[in-house]
């Protein structure tokens, strides 16, 4: 399977999906809502997956439908109204594919289910409390749905969560995801209190660098005016998680980007090497990413997995 994101509509329909097409993949593209002109594109290869079903997860309103989460984001401070507002103007989803596996030759013929789900969330440096109101709203979604359509033999289908979270390892989106559970004590409750929502993508853009340098001011003794503690199940495991970046220019190296799973029906197969495995000093050589070698701006991340 291959999960995107930014990607436009056209560069979909008119190179992607053809060019993969004829290597015997199948595409689902899920564009972003309002105005913006980009989504999340996801193949999967037909010899090996049945697509069953997909959704597309609107997380700038969904978390409408979480009574604790609406609760807290629906209050009566000015901090919770600029959370709403971020969220309501954050223009992101989720793809959620539901597939069934193919068995290949030699393998028992046990019908197996899964939810692969790709998602960009919001992207402000001070947002961490937007990112730990989608990730939540995402989870409990995708939990909803594997209820209504469980594996073959009854049982939850296994995860995989990918994309690009603009969160870095030490914000509240990993712990939630890993953990199953975030407190109305973490940090990111109190950086969120900084935030203030841009409306222009353009001014997003340019103000990410400038609030990234501030980003290492002190928070800690920021009041948590909005908070709340937030559970979600399954617990997930990461993937690649030694990667040193995915995110790299000349001033700044970050892990924003990652790769999830259900730990209870899939795992890493150990036979596989490390991937990516790049030395720093080959992404920063033309001053960071996109460069002559990686056209991206991104690191692509790759895991091999197999059933437990």
């Amino acid at each position: 399977v291959a999960c995107l994101q930014e990607v436009t509509e056209d560069v979909f329909l008119t190179w992607l999906q053809p060019v993969l097409d004829a290597q015997g993949f199948e595409g689902r593209y899920t564009q972003k809502t309002g105005n913006s002109a980009i989504g999340c594109a996801t193949f999967v290869r037909r010899s090996r997956w049945h697509v069953k079903a997909t959704h597309a997860v609107d997380l700038a309103s969904e978390w409408k439908e979480c009574p604790d989460l609406a609760e807290m984001v629906n209050g009566p401070s000015d901090v919770a109204g600029r959370l709403k507002r971020g969220l309501e103007r954050s223009t992101t989803v989720a793809q959620a594919v539901l597939l069934e596996y193919l068995p290949g030759e030699g393998e028992d013929g046990e019908k197996r289910a899964l939810w692969l789900l790709n998602t960009h969330l919001f992207g402000h440096p001070d947002a961490t409390h937007v990112r730990l109101v989608q990730a939540c709203t995402l989870m409990h979604q995708v939990e909803r749905l594997a209820k209504q359509k469980p594996a073959p033999d009854g049982s939850e289908p296994g995860i995989i969560l990918c994309g690009d979270f603009n969160s870095l390892p030490e914000e509240g989106v990993r712990e939630l995801l890993e953990k199953g559970s975030i407190g109305h004590d973490h940090s990111d409750w109190r950086r969120g209190t900084r935030f203030a929502p841009i409306d222009s993508r353009k001014d997003r853009e340019k103000a990410w660098f400038t609030t990234l340098e501030a980003a290492s001011e002190s928070f800690e003794d920021l009041p948590a005016e909005v908070c709340a503690d937030l559970s979600v199940r399954p617990m997930l495991v990461q993937a690649c998680r030694d990667t040193p970046t995915t995110y790299c220019t000349d001033t700044t190296q970050q892990v924003v980007d990652y790769i999830y799973f259900s730990g209870g029906t899939l795992k890493e197969d150990e036979d596989v090497g490390r991937f990516p495995d790049y030395p720093l000093s080959a992404l920063t050589a033309d001053g960071g990413l996109p460069s002559r070698c990686f056209p991206s701006d991104h690191v692509v991340l790759v895991q091999d997995l197999v059933w437990l």
